[in-house]
């Protein structure tokens, strides 16, 4: 489970990032910055119950928190979007792991016995 766990980091991080970086963000990118981080949060949460697979939704968070933080701008990457780009490749890396990748994988816990 501990994907979920940078998740839960990276979706925490998102809200907090309007506050912690520097310069004038503007409505735009704190909006984003707050709904991207509520609904990555809200996604890791998911994905420790009922719903295994909730985190895969994370994916479209990525991937519209990165084009917003390419798109959006006039040219002189802010530090907002540079997070926002960053965060959209970080959280890419981690979506797709599951959620037991620190758990042998089943044929070798059929040869230990375990599984």
């Amino acid at each position: 489970m501990w994907p979920r766990y940078v998740e839960l980091l990276i979706g925490l991080w998102m809200v907090v990032a309007p506050w912690a970086l520097p310069g004038d963000q503007g409505v735009p990118h704190r909006s984003v910055d707050l709904g991207a981080g509520v609904s990555i949060i809200a996604f890791a949460a998911l994905s420790f119950g009922r719903f295994p697979r909730a985190h895969y939704l994370s994916a479209l968070a990525a991937a519209l928190l990165g084009a917003f933080g390419y798109l959006a701008g006039d040219g002189s990457r802010s530090p907002a979007a540079q997070n926002e780009i960053v965060m959209a490749l970080l959280l890419s890396m981690f979506f797709f792991l599951p959620n037991n990748a620190s758990a042998p994988s089943p044929s070798w816990r059929s040869l230990s016995g375990q599984g």
